[in-house]
């Protein structure tokens, strides 16, 4: 379904809104104004979007006894403004656009307590480079014009972690530029920009257009990290039935484990190819190459250490102010509820909720 034109759009306020100590969460408070109907934002075509597109299709949702509505947005900024207004309960937000409004740290003064109970999207982008720029090896980018479409994505701070491991000063030596998904053929076609790591499908488009190539898959630079989550206001989430929301999840996640399987992946092109959410208007060879099972990949489990690499990096590079990591994570990744979920469904959860992050060949340990 389209993004609907709404006739009032409920005022963001951000006063009051300042990241406190909070408990861990809890469903003993009563509901209050629960909708009949869950309503959830999507950004799509895009790799993150696929396994509620997939649930909704498939009737996991139904079969579960949900009224689900999903409804694309044209950007992830509305998207994540009609999450903090309440206009939307749910959203497909990326990791640090999540992270951004705990702290208040986006450019849309959007300030609020949001949770993030599963990752929707692994891996799938790659740095892609425009055929005629001259680069073939990492020290190529200097100088360079490289794009993202925000830099509240996993895919800046990738970027600049390759960069970084090259010796590129990424302040200095070249030009990170913000380049919206659907001008992004035109940009490479005029020559404005050099490189770029973008969500798929748009990667794969623009290979197939012929006016770029890989340069290196994401899952070199940082194995296994996520891209976008299901989101949702704190306080919406733990005023809703304990048993409604673990139904949601664990819909959701049934989805993600599904398509996640080399052998699932056709019945999930097929599918995606006959939503309407965008992906009916690319070519079938395009969403083929996006979904490869070496390019993308889903699991839903948000582990606490990888919430703490992404704030670190986040720090490092000034998109969030001095913060308390290990809190902060805590209280955005609900890892036990997904461990509870994965369980409800029949499925293995990892014991712990801290994992060795492979960041450009190195094993990093966080403490737990």
């Amino acid at each position: 379904m389209k993004r609907r034109l709404f006739i009032k759009r409920s005022l963001i306020t951000t006063a009051g809104f300042a990241l406190t100590a909070l408990p861990e969460i809890s469903f003993t408070t009563p509901p209050s104004k629960i909708r009949e109907k869950i309503l959830i934002g999507i950004f799509s075509p895009s790799h993150c979007a696929a396994p509620l597109i997939f649930a909704e299709k498939k009737g996991y949702f139904s079969k579960a006894g949900l009224k689900v509505e999903l409804i694309n947005y044209p950007t992830m900024s509305t998207l994540a403004q009609d999450l903090v207004a309440g206009v939307i309960d749910l959203g497909q937000l990326t990791v640090p656009w999540t992270f951004a409004i705990n702290t208040g740290a986006n450019p849309y003064g959007l300030n609020l307590p949001l949770v993030m109970p599963m990752v929707l999207g692994v891996h799938g982008s790659n740095l892609m480079i425009r055929k005629d720029s001259g680069i073939s090896q990492p020290t190529d980018f200097k100088n360079k014009i490289i794009a993202t479409h925000t830099k509240l994505t996993v895919h800046y701070l990738l970027v600049r972690l390759y960069l970084q491991r090259s010796g590129i000063d990424a302040e200095k030596e070249v030009t990170m530029s913000i380049v919206k998904l659907n001008d992004l053929l035109k940009n490479l076609s005029q020559g404005s920009i050099d490189a770029f790591m973008m969500p798929e499908p748009i990667n794969a488009l623009a290979e197939d257009s012929g006016q770029a190539e890989t340069h290196i898959l994401n899952q070199f630079i940082w194995r296994y990290h996520p891209c976008c989550g299901l989101a949702s206001r704190r306080d919406f989430f733990k005023n809703q039935e304990r048993n409604k929301m673990l139904s949601l999840v664990s819909s959701v996640s049934r989805a993600s484990l599904y398509i996640n399987k080399e052998r699932n992946r056709e019945d999930l092109v097929s599918t995606l190819k006959k939503s309407s959410y965008g992906f009916e208007s690319l070519p079938r060879k395009v969403i083929d190459m996006a979904f490869a099972f070496s390019r993308s990949s889903f699991y839903p489990f948000p582990y606490q250490s990888t919430a703490e690499l992404l704030l670190k990096m986040m720090r490092d590079f000034d998109l969030v102010p001095s913060i308390n990591i290990k809190r902060t994570a805590h209280e955005v990744f609900l890892s036990n509820f997904m461990r509870e979920c994965l369980v409800a469904i029949g499925k293995k959860a990892p014991r712990k909720n801290y994992r060795p992050e492979i960041v450009l060949g190195r094993h990093l340990e966080l403490e737990t």
